[in-house]
């Protein structure tokens, strides 16, 4: 795995960072409510059900790479 994220390093694709644990958490909590919504709109529309749950999983790995002091490049 070490292989991959340097190879996405010098890609260009990420970046080490000091990133802030509120990020992390902020992340993992907004992913959580984007999982909500997702199951409250199962039975009313099932493509917004699908882009939450698509939101969920984005955040979720946003979190991951924080977590690890990474960001993808050209994100805030």
């Amino acid at each position: 795995m070490k292989e991959e994220i340097l190879k996405l390093e010098r890609d260009g694709l990420i970046s080490k960072e000091m990133i802030e644990r509120d990020r992390v958490d902020k992340n993992i909590k907004r992913s959580f409510q984007d999982i909500v919504v997702a199951k409250a709109n199962i039975k009313i529309d099932r493509e917004a059900s699908y882009n939450y749950s698509y939101l969920a999983m984005l955040r979720s790995g946003r979190a991951l790479m924080f977590f690890y002091g990474y960001r993808p490049v050209g994100s805030n």
